[in-house]
């Protein structure tokens, strides 16, 4: 559960406790975990006495969330990539076409990419590095053809390969398109919150603003400022 300050903690141990007193069920303190948010995630006390104090990132489904943002890029993104260069290396002693080697990239590469890059910020280092890995597989060494003809349609003459940057540009529109939609979820509680001083869902429609307002942003929605600033030109 989320708690959104120390009194919330308070308030919920109590309620756990009487909770145990009329059911009888308790609070295992040996296998429960409590994990500092925000700008109290470097404080040496655990939440609650006898609990413990989370110190190692959490995984939660396949994604690891740490505020070492070295480890937290070493764990998904180096680790990730790595993966996908074993998982391409089993497929080159394949006589395939381009054809064919496009379409295992498109099922075996990008989709795990992209749960991790809709999930979190990755870095141009990255996107390079995966360019190298993908392409390498691609074309056995060094590239034959312009990058710009191989993502291209094919009656443009080219083979309609991912274009990763696109493809993250439009999970960022994406996720700002769901957050302007009448429907409520947590999530959209969190850039609620950054985005109130500032008109809320109205400043959405002018986010590409952002980068100009004298406040701190989670890099994510800088980051989805960024690229409606790029599409619009």
């Amino acid at each position: 559960m989320f708690l959104h300050d120390v009194n919330s903690l308070k308030n919920i141990s109590v309620i756990l406790r009487r909770f145990g007193m009329c059911s009888g069920l308790n609070l295992n303190a040996e296998k429960t975990e409590a994990l500092w948010l925000g700008i109290c995630h470097d404080r040496d006390q655990p939440p609650l006495v006898g609990i413990n104090k989370v110190n190692k990132p959490n995984k939660i489904l396949g994604v690891h969330f740490t505020y070492d943002l070295k480890k937290k890029q070493e764990l998904n993104y180096d680790e990730t990539l790595r993966s996908l260069s074993e998982t391409l290396a089993g497929w080159k002693w394949r006589n395939l076409t381009l054809y064919g080697k496009i379409q295992v990239v498109k099922t075996f590469v990008i989709p795990k990419f992209m749960f991790r890059a809709s999930l979190m910020c990755s870095t141009k280092k990255v996107m390079k590095e995966l360019n190298s890995i993908i392409y390498r597989f691609i074309w056995k060494g060094r590239n034959k053809i312009k990058h710009l003809a191989l993502i291209s349609d094919y009656k443009n003459g080219g083979l309609r390969m991912p274009h990763i940057k696109t493809l993250i540009d439009t999970q960022r529109i994406i996720c700002l398109k769901k957050y302007t939609e009448d429907y409520d979820s947590p999530w959209k509680h969190f850039l609620s919150f950054f985005l109130k001083d500032y008109g809320g869902k109205f400043s959405c429609i002018v986010i590409s603003i952002l980068p100009t307002y004298q406040t701190t942003f989670p890099v994510f929605t800088e980051n989805v400022s960024l690229s409606v600033v790029q599409i619009n030109g």
